[in-house]
């Protein structure tokens, strides 16, 4: 089965604008799973519930796909699509909203298997909107990067172009990361949920994971700064975690910065316009 996503509408719903659906504390998580439930009904051609009701329409994802779902899971999807504005009320008739661009190069092509179920399809979504989201720091050090160091004056000209359509003051702009408490006040998840979605963007080529980490190693510690726990508590609201060998008299400090990402240059290429965080 081939699930055709619109990039335009993907990134929209990671990049904030939003704001209701986060404010109401629906998590990126029932979100995607709220868009697959409704990927698999489109794609089978179901555009509408005349007459919805939750249990109507779990017998019909029953009776259409062979998998069953409470309805009580099907109206927390419909409350989540309605609030995103990927579905309406016509009467009392539900309508789902297209979700795919009618351009084919617009959208994001998912291969599923044919009884994908709801959660693996929605963390395929999850994972796209999510690198999505954060593609735009990515997107502004390649622009810098191909402004600095062109191969051409044509790659030079584009990436003026490009750094014009940002908006963005590149001249002082500076990557430094996202950490894993921004992600999940970002997307209303758990840090867990944040490390899985990232191992999933590394295992789909996405991008690489960097860990930032600043270390400083002072030898012959005691006889140059003394007490060495009355130091560490003078600094500690510098550091992130300490470590003292007495046997080897060497105090090792270390500055643990927020990750960064490096991403896969063809994924780059598909953001074809940018989304301000």
């Amino acid at each position: 089965m081939r699930i055709l996503l619109s990039k335009r509408r993907m990134q929209k719903l990671g990049s904030g604008r939003y704001e209701t659906c986060r404010r109401s504390g629906v998590s990126l998580i029932l979100l995607c799973d709220s868009l697959a439930f409704e990927a698999k009904m489109l794609k089978a051609g179901i555009a509408n519930i005349k007459g919805y009701s939750k249990t109507k329409t779990a017998k019909i994802f029953l009776g259409t796909f062979g998998i069953s779902v409470h309805p009580n899971t099907i109206g927390k999807y419909v409350r989540t699509l309605l609030s995103v504005r990927q579905a309406y009320m016509d009467g009392s008739n539900l309508v789902f909203r297209r979700i795919k661009s009618g351009t084919r190069s617009r959208n994001h092509e998912i291969d599923a298997e044919d009884n994908i179920g709801i959660k693996d399809l929605g963390r395929e979504i999850a994972a796209y909107i999510f690198s999505s989201s954060m593609r735009s720091i990515g997107y502004i050090s390649d622009i810098i990067s191909k402004r600095n160091n062109p191969k051409n004056m044509k790659e030079l000209k584009s990436a003026r172009r490009r750094m014009r359509r940002t908006g963005e003051d590149t001249a002082n702009f500076s990557d430094n990361g996202i950490s894993y408490d921004t992600l999940c006040e970002r997307f209303a998840i758990s840090r867990p949920t944040a490390s899985s979605l990232i191992k999933l963007c590394e295992s789909l080529n996405i991008f690489k994971k960097k860990n930032n980490t600043e270390s400083v190693f002072i030898e012959n510690a005691k006889r140059t700064i003394g007490d060495i726990h009355k130091f560490v508590s003078s600094i500690i609201e510098e550091i992130t975690y300490w470590y003292y060998s007495s046997k080897e008299d060497v105090l090792r400090l270390y500055k643990v910065k927020a990750n960064t990402y490096e991403y896969n240059p063809s994924n780059l290429a598909s953001l074809s316009f940018y989304e301000k965080m």
